[in-house]
């Protein structure tokens, strides 16, 4: 996989006079790897070996910031019963995020509350950005660095994040009714498999 040199998931360092760096897998949320570069006579990098794979302090900081407020958004919802079920990261195709999806689930009826989060100012607010050309497919960031790669679509987060622990490429609009709005064009000239949810609403997804 080919990454530019000036790309924020590199943080270069020189390990006892070996060129290594640090890059984030778009692939896996929150967790970095260590890998060891030898430069070739062109100045590009080969990535020799692998030598450790760390969630860094920063991206566990980041993380641990964007769920306390997403739980106290959702906090009226809690009350109610509702439990957080997940956090799912939205991001552009260098894996910068967009907004977040927060999704809660009551134990008892099986009523789902999910709503959109983004940025605002030094916080953050239960909105969803405006896209100009639709909204942005979930892990895009994974579809942008796989461009040759089959591609899943599912309906909802959580069957993307099951299929790429897998190991396979799979994307969503987010739910059943999300189609109209989102930007299919990062799918164009691939192949893509639908795999519908087992009811009423997933065949018609």
């Amino acid at each position: 996989q080919t990454v530019a040199a000036d790309s924020p998931r590199f943080r270069w360092f020189s390990l006892h006079g070996v060129w290594c760096a640090w890059w984030r897998r778009p692939s896996v949320p929150h967790e970095a790897a260590w890998y060891e570069l030898h430069a070739s006579g062109d100045g590009i990098g080969r990535v020799k070996e692998k030598m450790t794979a760390i969630p860094t302090r920063h991206d566990a900081h980041v993380a641990t910031w964007v769920r306390h407020h997403a739980r106290h958004l959702s906090r009226n919802a809690i009350n109610k019963g509702y439990e957080p079920q997940a956090l799912h990261e939205y991001s552009s195709t260098d894996g910068n995020p967009t907004h977040w999806r927060i999704r809660l689930k009551h134990p008892e009826t099986g009523d789902k509350w999910i709503c959109p989060m983004m940025r605002a100012g030094a916080g953050f607010v239960l909105k969803e950005p405006k896209f100009e050309n639709g909204k942005p497919l979930y892990a895009l960031d994974r579809l942008n660095y796989q461009p040759h790669a089959k591609v899943w679509f599912v309906e909802g987060e959580q069957k993307a994040d099951a299929l790429a622990k897998l190991g396979l490429l799979a994307t969503t609009a987010g739910g059943a009714n999300t189609d109209d709005h989102a930007d299919f064009s990062p799918l164009a000239g691939r192949t893509v498999t639908i795999w519908p949810d087992n009811d009423k609403p997933g065949i018609e997804h």
